[in-house]
């Protein structure tokens, strides 16, 4: 066998001697069979009548959790099921990809009936209750997706229909680890009556979503047809939160004092890691836009997730950068103001507002305090603030493109959509009695943004 010019000599002699020891009837290795059978028991038609099913379930779980969060009260349950939330959207998204390829018209693809006609959802977002929701979402939806995925792994054909086992492996994954954090996070009442509720709820919920995915949504009557499901709006926090909801101004003077010197200089990105923490506003406002919108469009519905996801990774972030520094994150005061100003508006309204005024005001002061932070040898919170400042980055260039397409759609411009976000800001802000009539016409866009934030 011929050399090879090796770049590094050290190894050049060694590899070159290896491979002149190589002959066509020596050093051979055989492999096994792949152990694949090819059985064919589902059809074409069988297949994407049973992803179909798949598709509608983790959709239709997707709905509800994002109708949901802005009412979830267990900070770690919001966070979570944030991710899970994306997790739900990722597994959709591969599945159309799928269902594309085995020659499903786009329009039994993107088909998509409103919740409101089906009672395992509305039985959730009216519910208002932590317990109901991961009754409805964990123990029914989750499982009994993963009941469906193990059905069709175990009658598809593992060589002929190998992508969709591929991508239902994937998603069974993500179900397993959301059920793994579940187990592992959740406390009961210690009387264990909570749990005995859950099981016995959710054995119900399971049937009744396996009655509504044969038979379809319920039929409305005259006085109904006309009226959805609607989510929660006033936002709810946890129990173990101080919350104020008049400004974004945080105050030191009701924090307990820093002991350690090191923590004592960590102090001048306080706020900005507050304002992290307190993204949960951001969460709940990306999440209310996704179901407000009731499946109108799914690829912005794909990139509404990912901010979901990424919001509740700042708010942990912000969270344990509190703890780190030697406090109680949850006795730190907890700004709800962007929600509240958001929460009633119309979701592209709501969209706009936190994009232009909210996220795009962050972007070059998160990247200045990381470059501080790193100067003054405070890896962590540079580190911190440069993979945050990276996500709000994206946000605002993808979000801008979304803005575009949105103004398009509603045939207007690009400018007027901002005004009217602003116009419609501002006129929350008064309504909720945090500016008067004066200020509310002498407001400037930094003012705006500074007392609402992300």
């Amino acid at each position: 066998m011929k050399s090879y010019n090796v770049r590094h000599e050290v190894n050049a002699i060694t590899i070159n001697e290896m491979l002149a020891e190589l002959s066509s009837e020596s050093f051979q290795i055989a492999f096994e069979k792949s152990g694949r059978c090819m059985h064919a028991e589902y059809s074409v038609a069988q297949a994407t009548e049973n992803l179909l099913n798949i598709l509608t379930l983790l959709r239709r779980a997707s709905h509800i959790i994002a109708g949901s969060l802005v009412a979830i009260r267990s900070y770690e349950l919001e966070i979570e099921t944030a991710h899970h939330l994306y997790s739900c959207s990722l597994a959709v998204d591969k599945i159309r990809t799928r269902l594309t390829e085995l020659r499903v018209e786009k329009s039994k693809i993107e088909d998509w009936q409103d919740i409101s006609g089906f009672a395992s959802c509305t039985a959730t977002l009216e519910a208002d209750s932590d317990l109901v929701f991961v009754s409805v979402i964990y123990f029914g939806y989750f499982q009994l997706i993963q009941r469906k995925i193990s059905e069709y792994l175990s009658f598809s054909d593992p060589i002929l229909d190998m992508p969709s086992r591929r991508l239902l492996t994937e998603t069974n994954s993500f179900l397993d680890d959301a059920r793994t954090w579940f187990q592992g996070s959740c406390r009961y009442a210690d009387n264990g009556a909570s749990f005995a509720w859950i099981k016995k709820f959710s054995s119900q919920i399971r049937d009744l979503i396996i009655c509504e995915l044969r038979d379809g949504p319920q039929s409305k009557d005259a006085e109904t047809e006309s009226v959805s499901t609607v989510r929660q709006r006033k936002a709810q926090r946890d129990p173990r939160l101080k919350v104020f909801a008049n400004s974004r101004n945080y105050s030191t003077e009701d924090l307990p004092s820093l002991e350690s010197a090191k923590s004592q200089r960590k102090m001048k990105f306080m706020d900005t890691f507050r304002t992290q923490r307190d993204e949960l506003d951001a969460i709940e406002t990306f999440a209310n836009v996704l179901f407000d919108l009731r499946g109108s469009n799914f690829e912005f519905e794909l990139f509404l997730a990912r901010l979901v996801s990424d919001e509740a990774r700042h708010s942990e972030m912000g969270h344990q950068w509190l703890s780190g520094v030697g406090y109680d994150p949850f006795c730190v005061p907890c700004s709800t103001i962007g929600i509240d100003v958001r929460t009633t508006m119309q979701p592209y309204t709501a969209f706009a507002q936190i994009n232009i005024f909210g996220e795009l005001q962050q972007v070059a002061s998160l990247r200045r305090f990381a470059l501080e932070a790193k100067a003054s040898g405070d890896e962590l919170s540079a580190n911190a603030l440069d993979f945050t400042n990276a996500d709000e980055l994206m946000h605002v260039k993808v979000g801008r493109e979304w803005l575009k397409r949105i103004a398009l759609w509603q045939c207007t411009s690009f400018d007027k959509v901002q005004e009217v976000a602003r116009v419609e800001a501002i006129d929350r802000l008064h309504d909720l009695g945090i500016i008067n009539e004066d200020y509310k016409s002498t407001i400037t866009i930094k003012e705006m943004a500074a007392i609402i934030g992300e």
